[in-house]
């Protein structure tokens, strides 16, 4: 699992420098609802995982290499497209270069 975490909240990213971080942020109560899906920098999926209610969460790897990618790199350009970021500035990046301008952008 490599950091930056990605949580996609309905279209809305939230991006994490460290799996505590994102484990600290993250309503266990929405963990449950399964209002997120959790990403690493990679494109690998991952799993949150919370006992009840109050916590604590886990998050957990859901698959060994990164298989999404692709609907990463599309969330990361539909989300710096909705905050400002030109599609032009984001064309021919790679999913790295996508995911530190993103990381720019205050979320958790």
């Amino acid at each position: 699992m490599k950091a930056p975490i990605i949580a996609n909240n309905h279209g809305d990213l939230l991006l994490f420098k460290t799996v505590e971080r994102a484990r600290e942020y993250l309503e266990p109560l929405d963990v449950l609802n399964d209002e997120y899906v959790l990403y690493d920098s990679e494109g690998r999926l991952l799993r949150a995982v919370a006992k009840s209610d109050r916590g604590p969460i886990e998050i957990l790897e859901a698959e060994s290499s990164p298989m999404h990618k692709e609907i990463l790199q599309h969330d990361i350009v539909h989300f710096l497209q909705r905050v400002g970021e030109p599609r032009s500035a984001l064309e021919g990046c790679s999913l790295d270069e996508r995911v530190l301008i993103a990381i720019r952008y205050p979320t958790g």
